[in-house]
């Protein structure tokens, strides 16, 4: 059954990253996956465990063709100079068998189609570990701390924008980790989702650490969030990107000349061609062990990840970053 053939390929990637030899099945991937090996080799980071799970989320035949639609889940447990942490990825994909052959296989953005039918992550999750005192001993200035419910974080930040400057208090990175943490692979549906959710999801964690937003109702004007609308620079990541460098006021970010510099709350932005174009953006929620930032994000849903993003099918040798250190209000 080609169900079967589809899950020897998810297998089959799962198997490339935890040996040497080229287990991919699409050629343009091989890539990917050395760029993956030789930056955990630079970095001194093993992968003692990776497991793969996916999932169907819908199938259709045209012609001769089986297209199917599938999510794939990565839970990969890494050590750094003896110490363990858990970095997860979320991928949808585009599998196309032709009599039976596999023709295409490739990442894809999530569409609106994969949207109704996308699965929660807990349906993703199996115990194969323990995964949420993983994540305590990943980020263990946060073990302490449970995300808030999501009414009492909404009170929070109204009750934050309601006071007057002077009595503000000054950004919270725990609050903005924390909310990335909460959120990075499913979607707040007090916000508007996007294909490309990137930059809101970075905006909204932002919001949640109780940057004020200012220039409603001007969509070309400050950073903001209101009635279900919202300015360019809160959804669109090239927008996101030039308004932290030019904003004086509301939310801020000083430029760092290297990604060392960030701490967790900071943001990160991506210029995958080198063309000044960018088009993505991720929030630092930790640091490994060698002093290194690791992200999360949205579009390609991304936890503990490394921040220079080697491992992207988007990535080019003319990447460019920009490193931002959130300013207090």
């Amino acid at each position: 059954m080609l169900e079967q053939k589809l899950k020897k390929l998810i297998d089959e990637r799962n198997r490339g990253f935890l040996q040497k030899e080229d287990c991919f099945i699409v050629p343009e991937e091989l890539g990917l996956l050395e760029r993956k090996r030789e930056s955990n080799e630079r970095r001194g980071v093993e992968l003692v465990r990776s497991n793969v799970k996916g999932r169907i989320l819908s199938k259709s035949k045209l012609d001769l063709q089986t297209h199917f639609l599938y999510a794939v889940h990565y839970e990969q447990l890494c050590k750094q100079r003896g110490k363990l942490y858990l970095e997860e990825r979320v991928e949808y994909r585009k599998a196309i068998f032709e009599k039976k052959q596999l023709v295409d296989d490739r990442e894809l953005i999530p569409s609106s189609h994969q949207e109704e039918h996308q699965t929660p992550q807990k349906e993703l999750e199996k115990n194969w570990i323990d995964l949420e005192l993983m994540r305590k001993r990943s980020l263990p200035f946060l073990s302490h701390h449970q995300p808030l419910p999501l009414m009492r974080q909404k009170e929070d930040i109204q009750k934050r924008l309601s006071l007057k400057k002077e009595e503000r208090a000054p950004f919270n990175r725990i609050e903005a980790v924390r909310y990335a943490e909460l959120w990075w692979n499913d979607y707040n549906p007090e916000y508007r989702k996007f294909t490309d959710n990137c930059t809101n999801f970075i905006s909204q964690c932002m919001r949640a650490g109780g940057a004020p937003m200012r220039g409603y109702p001007n969509r070309s004007n400050g950073w903001w969030y209101q009635n279900n609308n919202w300015s360019f620079s809160w959804s669109v990541a090239h927008s996101f990107r030039w308004y932290l460098s030019g904003s004086t006021v509301g939310l801020r970010g000083q430029e760092k000349s290297s990604a060392r510099e960030l701490i967790p709350g900071d943001v990160i932005c991506y210029d995958f061609d080198g063309d000044g174009v960018w088009q993505h953006n991720t929030i630092v929620v930790a640091k490994d062990f060698n002093g290194e930032p690791l992200v999360n994000a949205q579009t390609t849903n991304s936890r503990m990840r490394y921040w220079a993003y080697e491992d992207s099918t988007a990535w080019t040798p003319e990447i460019k970053y920009k490193f931002f250190h959130i300013l207090d209000n």
